[in-house]
């Protein structure tokens, strides 16, 4: 009789990245829960329905930012006595993986975790910090741009005098990280004031603030540490990369890590100074002849599911290794390099953002070899995603056609008309957050058109249908679902 496999319990807070890794073990016969960390109801309903999805539990909570996550560290406490042989937890975001690190002591009586060999509580965590990391590649002779950690909890926050420009700010940690920490900063102005935007949200932490360089391509690996011993089966080069999701791989191909020449043996040693035992996610920025660090993510990361269509199942050799199974060297070898992958998420996103046209879409999906959501046996998560993407599409492209209509009416160039709609919307306080304020500066801005009889434009922004009770505003709203106000955005100052 075959002996079942352990249980394997995946969190994850991104499901693109947990439903690769829970795809690799279920097909390899492990039995997999999930914990999924969401911000909102049902926004795991895609990983949750795959197939491989032993039990599923959905823990709602925003990303807490001291990781007390109590209702997630309770749903992990749950699994306390229910069976003879820990199951092996598996963070695959680095929110998740830092709650898991901070709660070492207890829930290391429960399961077997990735982490530190040797270290303790936390100790995981602060490997994490990027300018730890920068150390560390400094240490072992790899590139790292210039950077300075400033500091958001001065009142007076304090730019080094030898800052050099352009540069580029990004969170000095992910797990706590936010996508409106990372800007371009053309000069000290600039620079200053988007510190001190940030620090009106984030005043209880520092920044990372790094020399921006430009790069001409993106390399990630993925592979698995056993503390000294390394699994680097091949390079993931990035032939195109996320807009929306940014520096996130969106298509390309694999490659042999020799690729690299020598350099191969400075991410070794670069890996081994981590005395890491579990999988990781590492990128590199070439410049030129010049290869620099950008991050090392001590879990799993988004591109896993494309070495498992390539012949090397990192999740399995990792659930292996921490159970005390030998891994095999033929495991960790990909019998063919070249073949291209689409991370179609990521690809979705840039096209309803407005950064692919549907055109390029399409044609990246059809020519991509290898992809990471669709095109396998397990459907559902599939179905749901297409169903999504598609919806979405869909309103996305009556805004644009509203966007036309603005065009139209004003007979502005589109660059300009977005940059006029942009400076309306911040003049106005308009956000998406905040129906009631939308409506009362709907009609605050109308009022004032009323009075003063100036050119206007139609500004559109997303509303339930039923939310409407102006009788202009009725045929438009059953038609579309948006509401319009009418905005005098080139004389009219709203001050």
């Amino acid at each position: 009789m075959k002996e079942k496999k352990p249980l394997v319990v995946v969190l994850s807070r991104n499901y693109s990245t947990g439903l690769s890794v829970i795809r690799s073990l279920g097909a390899s016969g492990y039995t997999v829960d999930l914990i999924a960390s969401a911000y909102k109801e049902n926004a795991s309903a895609l990983i949750a329905k795959s197939k491989y999805v032993h039990e599923a539990v959905e823990v709602l909570t925003k990303k807490v930012k001291d990781e007390e996550d109590t209702e997630l560290v309770s749903a992990l406490l749950s699994y306390s006595g229910r069976y003879q042989q820990k199951p092996v937890l598996f963070p695959t975001d680095d929110y998740t993986a830092s709650v898991m690190d901070l709660h070492r002591d207890t829930l290391s009586d429960i399961f077997v975790m990735p982490g530190i060999a040797g270290g303790g509580q936390g100790s995981l965590k602060h490997y994490m910090d990027k300018s730890v990391q920068g150390e560390l590649a400094r240490k072992v002779g790899i590139l790292t741009p210039k950077e300075w950690v400033i500091s958001l909890r001065d009142e007076n926050i304090t730019i080094p005098e030898h800052m050099v420009y352009p540069c580029y700010c990004k969170p000095l940690e992910s797990s706590l990280g936010y996508k409106q920490e990372m800007a371009k900063c053309d000069s000290e102005e600039e620079l200053g004031a988007h510190l001190q935007k940030l620090r009106e949200n984030f005043s209880n932490r520092s920044i990372l603030v790094q020399e921006f360089l430009e790069i001409d391509e993106e390399i990630d690996m993925e592979g698995v540490c056993l503390d000294q011993e390394i699994v680097l089966p091949g390079i993931i080069w990035k032939r195109l990369i996320g807009k929306h999701d940014v520096g996130v791989p969106l298509a390309g191909k694999t490659f042999p890590v020799e690729k690299l020449g020598d350099f191969k043996e400075k991410i070794l040693a670069f890996l081994r100074e981590f005395h890491y035992f579990g999988m990781f996610d590492l990128g590199f920025n070439i410049v030129g002849d010049k290869i620099y660090f950008n991050e090392n993510n001590l879990r799993s990361g988004g591109t896993n599911y494309i070495y498992y269509k390539s012949g090397v199942n990192l999740p399995e050799i990792f659930v292996k290794e921490i159970l005390g199974e030998k891994h095999t060297e033929e495991e960790t070898v990909i019998p063919a390099f070249g073949k291209t992958y689409i991370y179609e998420k990521v690809a979705w996103e840039d096209y309803l953002h407005g950064h692919m046209t549907k055109e390029t879409l399409d044609r990246e999906l059809a020519a991509a070899e290898i992809k990471i959501i669709c095109g396998n046996e397990d459907e559902v998560p599939e179905q749901i995603f297409l169903e999504d993407v598609t919806a979405r599409a869909h309103k996305m492209e009556r805004r644009e056609a509203h966007f036309r209509e603005v065009l139209r009416e004003t007979g502005w160039e589109r660059d300009y008309a977005r940059a006029q709609i942009k400076d309306a919307k911040d003049r106005l306080g308009i956000t998406l957050q905040s129906r009631q304020k939308h409506m009362q500066k709907s009609f605050a801005a109308e009022s004032e058109i009323r009075n003063r009889k100036k050119p206007a434009l139609f500004l559109r922004w997303k509303l339930p249908a039923g939310n409407g009770n102006m009788q202009r505003n009725r045929l438009r709203m059953q038609e579309t679902g948006w509401v319009s106000a009418i905005i005098d955005i080139r004389n009219t100052s709203f001050a």
